[in-house]
């Protein structure tokens, strides 16, 4: 008889190998006190090191996928092709563990058992709060998204108060945290039918949440419990402006139609239209796109396009 596993650690990889190793040592030598398994899903970033890796991490499960489908996708492979455990941590390879982190993690979860899914603050390289959590999107932060400078006021607002709620060593409850580590119930996933995989990258985090929201249990996140976090480090700069944007406006697109109703679904994409529209209208005049100006009007003709 297989011997019941605490925690399965998943991982999924798309061309970020430099940074997954990082985050197995950092996994495999900090971890204690657990059962636990490591599975990487690999969304066919087409990477020779990777196949070393297999020799090196032996007692780490990888799993090659002929496909990218995307984040939510791997995540559920990697969940359905593995012996159950009681908790999974859905966990990004540009994360790097700084302690043991799943002990503060797990012992929460097994003195709360209203909480379905719990992490902690996620730092930059420099050692600082970092993006962790947020509210779930409303008409202010689309507003602010769409026709402002985006929600970074709101987020210095969020890591200062981490820091402040840091020296408390209190769990707050949020409306999400970020998908960058997440420590869930493993029934729980199973429960909301995990991730929905028509999001192919972004928001598909947050709808996980709601869902779960929406069952009556609760998302916390513990401000003592810190890793390291190198965002976006799966997009190379040279094409972070079409992948990043194109990406997030189809995933926001779904999210809105999935979760508003008609009035809210037709005021937000008006809105998001409104702001593409501006920006092509100022684009011109807009001396940081001055040797690219051709290839940032496709960029935002073809995210205008995804609200009609």
């Amino acid at each position: 008889m297989i011997k019941d596993l605490d925690i399965n650690i998943i991982i999924v990889n798309y061309k970020t190998t430099h940074y997954l190793v990082k985050c197995l040592d950092s996994i495999i030598s900090n971890i204690k006190g657990y059962s636990y398994k490591i599975i990487v899903v690999d969304n066919n970033s087409e990477d020779e090191i990777l196949k070393g890796l297999k020799l090196v991490y032996a007692n780490v499960k990888f799993y090659e996928l002929n496909i990218n489908n995307g984040f939510g996708y791997g995540n559920n492979y990697g969940f359905k092709n593995e012996q159950k455990a009681k908790y999974t941590c859905f966990l990004n390879p540009d994360i790097t563990l700084k302690d043991n982190i799943f002990a503060g993690l797990i012992e929460y979860m097994e003195n709360d058992k209203q909480t379905a899914l719990c992490s902690g603050i996620l730092l930059n390289e420099k050692g600082d709060p970092d993006y962790s959590y947020n509210s779930f999107p409303d008409f202010t932060s689309f507003l602010r998204d769409a026709l402002i400078s985006g929600n970074q006021g709101k987020i210095k607002k969020l890591n200062n108060s981490l820091i402040r709620k840091n020296e408390s060593k209190k769990a707050v409850e949020v409306d999400w945290v970020m998908g960058a580590c997440m420590l869930m119930r493993s029934e729980v996933f199973t429960e909301v039918n995990g991730f929905d995989e028509k999001f192919f990258l972004y928001f598909e985090d947050t709808d996980l949440q709601l869902r779960i929201r929406k069952l009556g249990y609760r998302i916390m996140c513990l401000p003592y419990v810190k890793m390291i976090h190198n965002m976006k480090s799966s997009i190379k700069k040279d094409v972070i402006e079409n992948t990043y944007h194109l990406n997030m406006n189809k995933s926001r697109v779904y999210y809105i139609n999935k979760h508003f109703g008609f009035f809210r679904r037709n005021i937000f994409k008006k809105m998001f239209a409104l702001g593409i529209i501006i920006r092509i209208c100022i684009l011109p005049f807009n001396k940081k796109y001055g040797g690219c100006r051709n290839m940032k009007y496709l960029q935002l003709k073809t995210n205008l396009l995804l609200y009609f």
